[in-house]
């Protein structure tokens, strides 16, 4: 299995484990992403208290990327926006390779997206991000 699918391939069950709409044949589309070099994706979770999180989707997604080589880092925002946005400059000064979110709202979603895009000198940080529909998550790829 290539990088780009395992990567891919750990978006899907989660999206569809959490009741969102991915852009499958985008997400799902061969160099759609391309791995980065450190190995890290950020999994970024509105709230995390749920059975289903803890039980289920968390446990997945890491046990899914852990057997591609990766490191999961798990951040939950307690549905508090402006914590959401910190995590998310945390994981990207620690240079993940991807992150895949569950955003508080849009307008979350939207800072994000665009913050992991560049960087203070406005070279791209990330590389592209692909977004579902509502705004309801961001895959963003280096």
């Amino acid at each position: 299995m290539t990088k780009t699918r395992a990567l891919a391939s750990l978006a899907m069950p989660l999206a569809l484990c959490a009741g969102m709409s991915l852009a499958a044949p985008l997400a799902m589309a061969e160099g759609a992403c391309t791995p980065g070099k450190t190995h890290k994706i950020a999994l970024m979770l509105k709230q995390q208290t749920a059975f289903r999180y803890l039980h289920a989707d968390v446990p997945f997604f890491k046990k899914t990327a852990e057997a591609e080589g990766y490191t999961v880092i798990v951040q939950s925002a307690e549905n508090d926006a402006q914590n959401q946005v910190s995590q998310a400059e945390n994981v990207i000064t620690q240079g993940v390779d991807a992150i895949v979110i569950q955003p508080v709202d849009f307008h979350v979603a939207a800072a994000i997206a665009q913050m992991s895009t560049k960087n203070p000198s406005g070279n791209n940080r990330i590389g592209p991000c692909r977004q579902g529909r509502a705004s309801s998550q961001a895959i963003c790829c280096s």
